[in-house]
């Protein structure tokens, strides 16, 4: 006799079958909702183009020193982020990511592209001109949230960074547009 058999011969037969069903009901919806969860967590959205041809926009001061993630965790143990002007219209953006394995270091162009109200980074890492990520950025009380642009929230490859911005303006307040933030502390002051 196995526990089942034990438990339904110590209590009413009829609640073990009830229990049991609706263990099943439980299972049977975790298992067709995991899939569905596995698909909503996207990942970066990568473009040939950036969302404009050529920096518009001053770039914003109260970005520029060195930010610190504020929280750390397995994969970035230590991550900093300096950011500097570049020039009027352009960040240069050092991040180095501290694990127990190694440290990496990533130097990356960014520019600020207005969109739908929201002030889009364009970044575009040195060693690999040409392909660009986008994040949607704001900050409070000397916090830093970063919200990339979602693989899951912008389909498609365009040719041109006008048809880019339009796809992007009609498509900025999806709710799977952006994933969520990464929040930095600052750390010092502009440099």
């Amino acid at each position: 006799m196995d526990f089942a058999d034990a438990v339904c011969k110590k209590y009413d037969i009829m609640y073990c079958i009830v229990k049991t069903k609706m263990i099943m009901k439980k299972l049977l919806v975790l298992l067709l909702i995991l899939p569905l969860l596995l698909l909503l967590t996207g990942c970066p959205y990568y473009s040939k183009v950036p969302l404009s041809a050529t920096p518009k926009t001053s770039i914003d001061t109260t970005l520029l020193g060195i930010w610190k993630v504020a929280i750390e965790t397995p994969e970035n143990k230590s991550s900093e982020m300096r950011i500097i002007a570049f020039n009027k219209m352009e960040y240069l953006i050092e991040v180095i990511d501290v694990s127990p394995e190694k440290t990496e270091r990533y130097n990356c162009r960014a520019f600020i592209t207005p969109v739908g109200g929201k002030n889009i980074l364009n970044f575009e890492e040195l060693r690999n001109k040409g392909t660009y990520l986008f994040f949607s950025y704001n900050m409070k009380n000397n916090v830093l949230n970063l919200e990339m642009v979602s693989d899951v929230g912008m389909k498609g490859t365009y040719a041109t960074s006008k048809n880019l911005w339009k796809a992007f303006s009609k498509k900025i307040n999806d709710s799977t547009f952006f994933e969520s933030g990464q929040q930095f502390v600052r750390k010092t002051e502009s440099f």
